[in-house]
């Protein structure tokens, strides 16, 4: 009876909203996940469990990866019925087709650049070896240049990664992905080309205060056990939780 009592005391509850929208849903983000894992759909608007007044956008962004966006509403003629301003990051959306129009779209269309771009290489953060192993073989074919990785983030979706060796170290810089570019360290950029050639000119790329580093380890076999890197202390960086299939952040 008593874990009855605490489970109840700790669920996530949802209120459902009388919104008519084909991208609307009343259904929890774990159901939106896994629609948007069987699915091609770029995204599913749906309750929040911050309460009445916000709905939450799940976006996808590849295959087993899922972004979710808190969406704040004012102006609300009832609790059941969708706020008059909606806001997302300090900008304000007068309905949901705009939301889809001016942040979904233009969000995803920076991911999609992001895989079409000559730097692109997939690498878990937990795949040390891979991201080293990939490196060094662009190294072993030009040896006259700094090769530089971009990776979509697992641990923290909605951000990608920047990966380069530095004395056999792998280094990484994280840089958030928003609906007008790449973001990193309050600088925004429009392409993948413009984030590397500011951080090839940074004075201090490999501060440790502002970038991840981590070696592969291996066991007595010669395989690579795990060593994930510590994540740099930043605002905008986000605890995530995640389990397999769908990787997902703490914004319900």
């Amino acid at each position: 009876e008593a874990n009855k009592k605490e489970l109840l005391k700790n669920r996530v509850i949802y209120h459902k909203k009388l919104i008519v929208h084909p991208l609307f849903k009343n259904i929890t983000f774990e159901e939106a996940e896994s629609i948007l894992y069987k699915e091609q759909n770029d995204c599913i608007i749906r309750p929040s469990s911050k309460g009445v007044d916000h709905l939450g956008v799940s976006i996808r962004i590849a295959d087993g990866i899922v972004y979710h966006a808190d969406v704040r509403e004012e102006d609300k003629p009832n609790d059941f019925s969708l706020g008059k301003k909606l806001w997302i990051d300090g900008e304000c959306y007068e309905d949901l087709d705009e939301i889809h129009a001016r942040y979904v779209v233009p969000f995803l269309s920076y991911f999609k650049q992001l895989f079409n771009h000559k730097c692109y290489f997939f690498a878990p953060e937990s795949d040390t070896y891979a991201c080293e192993r990939e490196l060094k073989k662009r190294f072993d074919v030009n040896c006259k240049r700094i090769h530089y990785l971009v990776s979509l983030s697992v641990f923290y979706p909605g951000k990608i990664y920047l990966a380069f060796l530095f004395k056999s170290l792998v280094k990484i810089e994280y840089i958030t992905v928003t609906n007008h570019g790449y973001r990193i360290q309050n600088t925004m950029f429009d392409d993948i080309d413009s984030v590397i050639c500011w951080f090839k000119n940074r004075k201090d790329p490999v501060n440790p205060q502002q970038s991840a580093s981590y070696t592969p380890h291996y066991d007595k076999y010669g395989h690579t056990t795990p060593n994930y890197p510590q994540s740099r202390s930043s605002s905008n960086v986000h605890s995530t939780h995640h389990r397999s299939p769908i990787v997902k952040n703490w914004d319900r």
